[in-house]
């Protein structure tokens, strides 16, 4: 499930001056940069396989609700995908892509259904607000039933939805994805959830390097997801398994596949933190007031502050405690980021796409405080690891914003060259390519 993400709001208030032009329904192409989607491309993942096994036992056993099953399950037959609607412009070609890396790298039997074939998998569109009263902060989620929308709301109304752990394996799920979305935004709810439809469907916040983690930090299948896919889907592993006996198959897949995690030492932090996890869970489910929120967050980051390190979550606590502060105490707000970014610089990989994303923040505050040059700098070396990471939605937000910069600083030239590239990358996370007037035409 991927809810709706922090800071969003603070960078649309920084272009709002910016009038945007009227845009057509055709989608973009998908702009180019050098480097772009490099950490994503096939490798090895450099964390301990034992790590790793217990891990993926965490995802396919547990559920977000606390429930916890007692085998694993997964689709046993081939898995075919079908779309319940006609689809938004250029969905298609982005399933059609992400289906290709599940068959390619996680080495799963998946493929677009034929005419004439029913698809195990379903994706329906509803709107936003529609699967909002359903899971409250989610923009998109899956069930494990091969469902459209209309009948996964009459199974709802009827209670006639089946239980997670009343399955023997999967069979069926169905996904549903915010018809009124920007393009990023259901490129971003299909990789997640069409990732937990084949069995992975927890959300763990501890998780570093994955989408399986409602922080929304990476938006597409790591190294790590793709990992575990394709060692939950290895003849070695079936459904009915216990947990103990999936993740000695899991340990045994690992070490053959990757070779590179078998000598690796165990993580001694990032442990589970229940009460800490339903501090941050309550954020995204219960409509509470502001300042209750902010002293429940209070609350985690006194927690999060005795993990042992390295542990991203700290950072991660103090980033969500100053999108609730800042309307009120800005400098406070860029002081929880500073602090933030240091705690990952100090711990974490100051390089990696969790420092970049808090560079971001950061930089977005820093403009609204009147510091264009710090935000500049801020994004600029924010950039590199987005675009690493194809964080598409994150990089078009940092060009949008190094315009901006550049231009407050009067390098009106290079302002001018930098809004190419952010017209571009803006056109393809919203989808639709703005109308130009014919030559000679009213401007």
């Amino acid at each position: 499930m991927i809810r709706a993400a922090p800071w969003l709001a603070l960078l649309a208030a920084i272009l709002a001056a910016c009038a945007m032009p009227p845009v057509a329904p055709d989608r973009p192409a998908r702009p180019t940069l050098p480097g772009l989607g490099s950490a994503l491309a096939p490798g090895p993942v450099l964390q301990a396989n034992r790590d790793i096994a217990e891990d993926l036992a965490d995802l396919v056993f547990g559920r977000e609700s606390g429930l916890i099953l007692t085998r694993l399950t997964r689709f046993e037959t081939p898995v075919r995908v079908s779309l319940a609607t006609v689809p938004p412009a250029g969905f298609a070609d982005d399933l059609a892509a992400l289906i290709t890396r599940l068959r390619d790298e996680a080495r799963i039997d998946i493929a677009l259904a034929g005419p004439a074939e029913p698809g195990n998998i379903v994706i329906d569109f509803a709107p936003a607000a529609e699967i909002a009263a359903v899971f409250p902060g989610a923009q998109c989620f899956v069930i494990p039933a091969a469902r459209d929308w209309a009948g996964f709301r009459r199974d709802l109304a009827l209670a006639l939805l089946p239980d997670w752990d009343a399955l023997d394996s999967l069979t069926g799920a169905g996904l549903f994805l915010p018809a009124d979305g920007e393009a990023e935004t259901l490129r971003e709810c299909l990789e997640e959830e069409l990732a937990q439809a084949l069995g992975p469907a927890n959300d763990l916040f501890r998780l570093r390097d994955s989408v399986f983690n409602d922080d929304n930090v990476h938006s597409r299948l790591t190294r790590f997801d793709i990992l575990v896919l394709r060692t939950l889907y290895d003849p070695g592993l079936h459904s009915g398994m216990t947990r103990a006996r999936a993740v000695a198959a899991a340990r045994a897949v690992l070490d053959r596949i990757n070779p590179a995690g078998r000598g690796i030492a165990r993580r001694t932090g990032l442990r589970p933190a229940p009460e800490w996890e339903r501090i941050m869970r309550s954020l995204f489910e219960d409509p509470a007031p502001r300042a209750r929120r902010i002293a429940a967050l209070r609350r985690a980051v006194r927690l999060a502050e005795r993990f042992p390190q390295p542990d991203h979550r700290l950072a991660t606590t103090l980033d969500f405690l100053a999108t609730l502060e800042y309307p009120d105490r800005p400098e406070l707000a860029e002081g929880l980021l500073a602090r933030a970014l240091d705690s990952l610089e100090r711990h974490d990989d100051p390089q990696g796409l969790r420092a970049a994303t808090i560079r971001l923040h950061l930089a977005q505050l820093r403009m609204r405080l009147g510091r264009p040059a710090e935000a500049l700098a801020l994004a600029d070396a924010a950039l590199p690891a987005l675009v690493a990471h194809d964080a598409a939605g994150n990089i078009a937000r940092a060009l949008a914003l190094r315009t901006a910069a550049l231009a407050t600083l009067g390098r009106a030239e290079e302002a001018r060259i930098s809004a190419v590239d952010s017209s571009a990358w803006q056109d393809y996370v919203r989808g639709s390519r703005p109308i130009r007037p014919p030559a000679g035409g009213r401007r």
